[in-house]
């Protein structure tokens, strides 16, 4: 089935690196449900809050195109 973007946001942040403490994986966990239960694929170093090289963002953009 074929996918379609129904908005986009381009920010430009000074730094570049997620730092990840100790209640990360907790509000990702309530962040990502949150997301999905409006239809939102979330990705790349900051939309999965995660760290990843540019090859790992246009591989997880290819996989939530297909």
């Amino acid at each position: 089935s074929v996918k379609s973007v129904l908005a986009h946001q381009v920010v430009r942040l000074p730094h570049a690196y997620v730092i990840y403490d100790h209640r990360r994986a907790g509000a990702l966990k309530k962040i990502q449900a949150y997301l999905a239960s409006w239809g939102v694929v979330s990705l790349g170093r900051y939309g999965a809050w995660e760290y990843c090289s540019i090859e790992d963002n246009l591989l997880a953009g290819l996989r939530a195109a297909v």
